[in-house]
């Protein structure tokens, strides 16, 4: 029963993408003194917000495969793509935090 449990929670993990939820912060050469401090927080629903150089955008994010395809508030696009336990987004390296 209790392996039973485990794998039906795990498999609801993977299905609605919950692995994934949470807040990433910027890592790599230069971020913060390019950037300032980049934060990232991906929400259940597709929602997401990022602040960057201090200004704050939200928008709408899916899951394709390996990538993350993110839509921003005026229409356009980005794909984000995972290396490990880093998700790579218009060449900043976020690092998941909680």
């Amino acid at each position: 029963m209790k392996k039973f449990l485990f794998l039906t929670c795990l498999l609801g993990l993977l299905a609605c993408g919950g692995g994934i939820t949470g807040t990433y912060e910027g890592h790599g050469t230069g971020v913060r003194s390019m950037f300032g401090s980049a934060k990232l927080e991906l929400q259940s629903g597709g929602k997401y917000y990022a602040t960057i150089m201090g200004q704050t955008q939200a928008g709408t994010y899916e899951k394709d495969g390996d990538k993350l395809l993110f839509t921003f508030g005026n229409g356009t696009t980005s794909v984000g793509t995972w290396s490990g336990d880093t998700l790579m987004v218009d060449g900043i390296a976020f690092l998941k935090k909680e």
